[in-house]
């Protein structure tokens, strides 16, 4: 059974579009998960650095 639809021409800039209306200062979907990443380790550190200040 052969698929009618090809892949090699996808387009991207449908997906970014939607990715600018959701976060109008990411430009890429990559950006946002290296945003939430960076942001999670550095609460992740910030946490690690309380609970040994106080401990």
């Amino acid at each position: 059974m052969e698929d009618s639809q090809s892949y090699d021409g996808y387009d991207s800039s449908h997906e970014e579009e939607g990715v600018k209306s959701v976060f109008p200062f990411f430009r890429s979907w990559r950006q946002v998960y290296t945003f939430v990443l960076v942001e999670l380790a550095g609460l992740i550190l910030l946490f690690y650095l309380f609970s040994n200040a106080y401990a």
